[in-house]
């Protein structure tokens, strides 16, 4: 128990040293124009992106734009194209997607959304998961929960709160200013909502049928209950996921179902809005330097995983020694003095 709560407690604080940094904005909402760059191409063949897929698109209604970690050019999203890891999702005012993980967790975007997949990672053999998505809209989420799991790490990040969660059914709506935090009756839902102003704070805990919310510079609100009537007229702004009664699979793309080798992508890594509205130009210099640059930050943020890592084993080693020693001491404690024989009669 020692050695997991020293292991949470690493890694906590490596996803607080990612979702610290934020920019503050005075308008509430941005126009729906901005959620994309203004020099952005939309190219009529798709290309792959990265590495290998780490989920697909299920459903699309209305216009929706998927980019790549590079932002320069995008293309229009179509049922079955897969989404890679740094992959941008922008749904459009009247657009709507649903898109599947390979861990088997369903996304669901609303219209004028915009989704970051910043990592996704899940190692079945393993028994590893890392999700980490950047969000600007209303998104539901219905994360599959993994038993036996060695580590499960899925968070969300918006513009003024991360929320962790280990496998839940639940609708995150971020804009500038705040974000609202509704969880359904899912069975065991427990979300853990950190404010970014104040992220050394006890979490909020949400559990199913809640809801809380986090205003630019607050601490999370007191989860209160929500009626199932509202909760069914929230859902009514998604494309619906799977019923209770339907299977849920991961996607099939026939190398994922092997062990995904770890690409990692700080947050450091996006591009904020303010740049977004900024026009790209010399597109072929900066993506060299973009590039470069991701290289060394992948490389420094491997070894900082490795050395928490190596931390771990070592904590794990002396801990082991100590509970050792303890037992030893225990026992010598335990042993009293034999009684002297009895003297020989006189």
């Amino acid at each position: 128990m020692r050695v997991f709560q020293k292991r949470t407690v690493y890694i906590w604080c490596a996803l607080m040293f990612l979702f610290v940094a934020g920019n503050a904005f005075a308008i509430e909402k941005l126009p729906i124009e901005t959620l994309l760059p203004k020099e952005l191409v939309i190219e009529k063949g798709f290309q792959p992106g990265n590495g290998l897929p780490i989920g697909l698109i299920q459903v699309v209604e209305g216009q929706v734009v998927i980019m790549h970690a590079d932002l320069l050019r995008g293309y229009m999203a179509k049922k079955d194209l897969p989404i890679y890891q740094g992959d941008v999702i922008v749904t459009r005012d009247r657009g709507r997607a649903r898109l599947a993980m390979n861990d088997g967790s369903i996304l669901s975007l609303a219209p004028a959304t915009r989704m970051v997949i910043t990592q996704s990672v899940y190692q079945k053999k393993k028994k590893r998961r890392f999700s980490f998505f950047k969000l600007l809209g209303k998104t539901r989420f219905w994360v599959k929960k993994l038993v036996n799991l060695r580590r499960s790490d899925v968070k969300i990040k918006t513009q003024t709160a991360v929320v962790g969660v280990r496998g839940s059914d639940f609708i995150i709506e971020g804009t500038l200013a705040t974000t609202i935090v509704t969880a359904f009756d899912l069975e065991g839902s427990q979300l853990e909502i950190v404010s970014l102003a104040k992220p050394d704070a006890k979490p909020t805990i949400c559990n199913s049928n809640q809801r809380s919310e986090v205003k630019k510079g607050e601490l999370p609100t007191t989860p209160v209950f929500v009626p199932s009537a509202e909760r069914e007229q929230m859902k009514k702004d998604f494309i619906p996921i799977p019923g209770p009664g339907e299977p849920i699979e991961p996607p099939d793309f026939g190398k994922l179902g092997e062990p995904l080798k770890p690409v990692f992508f700080s947050f450091d890594d996006l591009i904020d809005y303010e740049e977004i509205i900024t026009p790209i130009t010399d597109i072929k210099k900066e993506e060299e330097k973009k590039k470069a640059e991701a290289l060394a930050r992948d490389l420094e943020f491997s070894q900082f995983i490795k050395q928490i890592e190596i931390n771990e084993k070592e904590e794990e080693f002396v801990d082991t020694k100590t509970e050792e020693i303890e037992e030893i001491l225990t026992e010598s404690i335990q042993i009293q003095e034999l009684p002297a024989f009895p003297e020989e009669p006189l």
